[in-house]
């Protein structure tokens, strides 16, 4: 790849994310600091605002380049609570669901004659949330910026469908970057919805659907290694109490693991160990939060929970400096950027592994990694991390070289470079190259 190969170029990204509060916000406000430091370039970015307001735009001169950001306000369907929570798992089995889907509804020879409406019906899904007009500001951003290439982090809504029509009538090359579970590609509206696209990535190369492995990208991620780091800390000695840390860092939503750990701390607690819960995320779900008091109160771990809210970087970089373990039980993820910081904080973590996750840690070398759902297992790794101080701090300096190894904002601006290039030459007719998937 050519140096500053984006230079002069303008692109538009896509969000039914807010500009705060999440792993997909942090992630995006990292990469798009670091590529306007290295190349000159415009970028814009629809995010989300509360719903009712007007939309409001706002530009800032960043390293050598622009940033625009398009803030539309969001619309929620009542009819779905995209952060509902009902004390149920997933336990419903998709396996049937699945293999119509796969080997019936896109068989090749039936694809475009039986299956072709209940197609043309599923490309549009409730997520119960989506960008107020947001297909119509797009098209007022094409017409005053003329971008070389829109990129959906999200995908399957309504809004979303209208956009890659409008860049195919408009010859604008898109692409979607998922930030979820690969499986996530096999989803209806995900299928119809990149049918047009020239690329597709993601952040992991775990599980990735066969039809989409050859124009698939894994972009993995990348963190500030400079500012997550201990040394950033200066009253370090100060923060450390007599009980230890176990910290949960996530939004407060169904499927990232609250309701698992508190279980798992009162295993923990049965058994002697003695620490505290700390949950530093912004509380999406005001009805889990609710649940997780309840839970809490009858497991008998009332008084060793607590629940922060949203975070500063500068307040979760504190809280990875006083705990002694990070975990991250989610159902499903992507990644886990914050196992990366964790890492780069020294600290050991564990986690279910799903989705990316054993790509940005390494099992029984910087943490532990479960099946999904075992609370046994997740308290027995919790266990011999909390008893041990030299198996953490061992665990901890692994941890710490294996994302400077990889997973640094440089690693991260190099990937996307090379697949921003590679989307913008397809237009004219130049290969976009698959990254080898590990």
């Amino acid at each position: 790849m050519k140096k500053n190969s984006l230079d002069g170029k303008t692109v538009v990204r896509f969000t039914l994310s807010f500009m705060q509060g999440g792993g997909i916000e942090e992630y995006l406000a990292s990469l798009n600091t670091i590529l306007l430091e290295r190349n000159s370039m415009t970028i814009i970015q629809m995010s989300l605002q509360k719903e009712g307001q007007k939309t409001r735009e706002t530009v800032q001169e960043v390293g050598k380049g622009c940033l625009v950001r398009v803030l539309v306000p969001a619309v929620f369907d009542s009819r779905k609570n995209w952060n509902a929570f009902n004390g149920k798992g997933a336990s419903e089995q998709l396996w049937i669901r699945r293999f119509t889907r796969d080997h019936l509804v896109y068989k090749p020879i039936l694809c475009s004659t039986i299956f072709k409406k209940i197609r043309e019906k599923r490309k549009i899904a409730n997520l119960g949330i989506d960008a107020k007009d947001g297909a119509k500001i797009y098209d007022g951003l094409i017409k005053r910026f003329a971008p070389d290439l829109l990129l959906f982090h999200s995908l399957g809504s309504e809004q979303t469908a209208l956009m890659a029509d409008i860049s195919s009538q408009k010859d604008v090359p898109y692409v979607y970057v998922n930030h979820y579970a690969n499986s996530k590609f096999t989803h209806f509206c995900i299928r119809e919805q990149i049918a047009n696209a020239c690329a597709v990535a993601g952040v992991s190369s775990n599980q990735v659907p066969r039809y989409v492995r050859r124009r698939f990208f894994n972009l993995l991620d990348g963190i500030d290694v400079n500012f997550f780091r201990c040394s950033q800390i200066t009253d370090l000695e100060t923060l450390v109490g007599s009980r230890q840390i176990v910290l949960l860092p996530a939004r407060v939503a169904p499927g990232k693991g609250h309701v698992d750990l508190i279980h798992a701390a009162a295993r923990l607690k049965v058994q002697g160990v003695d620490c505290n819960l700390v949950f530093a995320g912004r509380k999406d779900s005001p009805q889990l939060a609710a649940y997780l008091k309840k839970l809490s109160q009858e497991k008998g771990v009332l008084n060793s929970v607590e629940l922060v809210g949203h975070c500063s970087p500068e307040e979760l970089r504190e809280w990875y400096a006083k705990c002694s373990v990070v975990v991250l039980p989610s159902s499903t993820e992507g990644l886990g950027r914050v196992l990366l910081e964790a890492q780069a904080m020294s600290r050991p973590v564990v986690a279910y592994n799903v989705g990316g996750v054993s790509q940005c840690m390494q099992h029984n070398v910087s943490g532990y990694l479960c099946r999904r759902g075992d609370i046994r297992q997740l308290a027995t790794y919790l266990e011999t991390l909390l008893s041990d101080k030299g198996l953490r701090a061992q665990m901890g300096s692994k941890g710490k070289a294996f994302v400077r190894k990889k997973f640094t904002l440089s690693h991260l601006a190099i990937r996307h470079e090379e697949f921003y290039s590679g989307a913008i030459e397809s237009k004219t007719g130049g290969a976009v190259e698959p990254f080898p998937r590990e």
